[in-house]
């Protein structure tokens, strides 16, 4: 559902056991694009080789526990920021089901 809902051009990954050997470097070097260093560069990797994480451009954006919706909706966001945009501080964990 959720790469269907997308354009075909989004790469959006969810994380499982058979990924993390290409994801560790992939999420490092993102994470090192975005300017990140140390405990946020650290804390960023963490969350993106959680089991179930949904990752948008290397930003682990949601979880595959939250409803359908409200991942479309977190992953739509992300799209909406301006390319190479870093946020202050750590990256926010990804959004749980309510």
């Amino acid at each position: 559902m959720l790469r269907a809902a997308l354009p075909r051009d989004v790469a959006v990954e969810v994380v499982d056991a058979g990924n993390w050997a290409w994801l560790l470097p992939a999420l490092t070097a993102d994470a090192r694009r975005a300017h990140l260093r140390g405990p946020d560069l650290l804390h960023r990797v963490r969350a993106g080789l959680r089991a179930g994480s949904v990752l948008v451009d290397g930003e682990p954006v949601a979880e595959l526990a939250a409803d359908p919706e409200s991942v479309l909706a977190a992953v739509r966001a992300r799209l909406e920021q301006p390319a190479g945009r870093v946020t202050a501080g750590r990256a926010a964990p990804p959004a749980a089901v309510p």
